[in-house]
């Protein structure tokens, strides 16, 4: 029987045979098409979230190898300093006076890290107090007042007190003195404009200090930054010099950061050597001179979610290590976690500020 064949010569068999080939042709080209362009998305998200990575660590490592900058008396580490800020309303507000400080996260979230340094250019060691302040809003009377300028930020710490955050409102050539009155104008060195002090409260400091005071000079930009993550971003909130209150959430800085893992790095024998990475926080000045390095892991994930799980159950973050002793850190993955990639980055930052303070 003979196959009827259209005007063009081609019979009804070869018109299907000739459909179902181009319909194969066409389902491997889009299966080819699909598949490159799932590796490409997968490829993409992972650069995209290692370069993140990448630059997030390398924001905190630099702030880490900062900290302490100006802070060089150890035995006032540990101490609570009482902050006020005119600029919000007469915010109050207070931190650890520690060069670095880590805040482990609640059942096993991330960590948070907090970092303070000065900033002056001129004086390394801190004054101490000449007389006994009388009330506190008495001026600052010092052995000696070089360095000191109009408008910068200074912290007066005594053993056995809170410390306090203040600004120069007004340094006398006279005398070696240093006002910290309220709502005083000074030139910004930075802007060149009129700016007016906002870290003096008009009841005084915290409380009143004695002859064993002293006068740290923070400079004109002090950092207290914490890093912490929210939200899968990596979020930093200014509590001295930012544009928001002291006590304001963090800012998101950097997507896709998932995790933070750190641990001080102490040198418990006094031999300049780390023998213990814990992320136990010092209680005590003598514990805190401890502290001479800090490591820490970020963890950066791709935004690109696979069908399935393409990461094991558990991160190692920080590995165990014996010499010195550091025990390790592992996060624990759900099912739906697993379906994304992860790129954790590990640093160590020997905190070079604590290693050249007086013993």
């Amino acid at each position: 029987m003979r196959h009827r064949r259209n005007q063009r010569g081609f019979s009804m068999v070869e018109l299907i045979v000739g459909l179902l080939m181009a319909l194969i042709s066409t389902i491997v080209i889009f299966q080819v098409f699909a598949t490159a362009e799932g590796r490409k998305r997968t490829q993409t998200s992972a650069a995209d979230a290692q370069s993140t990575g990448a630059i997030a660590a390398f924001s905190i490592e630099r702030d880490l190898r900062m900290s302490g900058y100006g802070l060089n008396f150890p035995d006032h580490f540990g101490c609570t300093v009482r902050g006020y800020d005119e600029r919000f309303g007469g915010t109050a507000f207070t931190f650890v006076n520690a060069p670095v400080l880590i805040t482990p996260g609640l059942a096993g979230a991330s960590d948070a890290i907090s970092v303070f340094y000065g900033a002056a250019d001129q004086v390394s060691t801190p004054p101490s107090l000449m007389t006994n302040m009388a009330s506190r809003t008495a001026n600052f009377d010092l052995t000696t007042s070089y360095g000191f300028r109009r408008g910068e930020v200074v912290l007066v710490a005594e053993v056995g007190r809170d410390c306090s955050l203040a600004q120069a409102s007004n340094v006398p050539t006279t005398t070696a003195r240093v006002e910290h009155v309220s709502a005083v104008s000074y030139v910004d060195p930075e802007t060149g404009a009129p700016t007016m002090t906002r870290y003096n409260d008009p009841a005084g400091v915290a409380t009143t200090y004695t002859v064993a005071g002293r006068l740290y000079n923070l400079g004109y930009s002090p950092q207290y930054r914490v890093y912490s993550v929210a939200n899968s971003q990596l979020a930093i909130q200014d509590r001295i010099m930012g544009p928001n209150a002291p006590n304001a959430a963090g800012v998101p800085y950097y997507d896709g950061i998932v995790r933070i893992a750190a641990q001080y790095g102490k040198d418990t024998n006094n031999d300049g050597v780390v023998d213990l990475y814990d992320n136990v926080q010092p209680t005590t000045a003598a514990l805190w001179r401890q502290v001479v390095a800090v490591r820490f892991a970020l963890v950066a994930r791709s935004g690109q979610q696979e069908r399935e799980a393409v990461t094991p159950a558990s991160l190692t973050l920080l590995p165990a290590i014996t010499s010195p002793v550091g025990a390790a850190v592992t996060w624990n993955l759900t099912a739906a976690e697993q379906q994304s990639r992860y790129k954790v980055y590990e640093v160590m930052v020997p905190l070079r500020n604590m290693l050249w303070t007086p013993q």
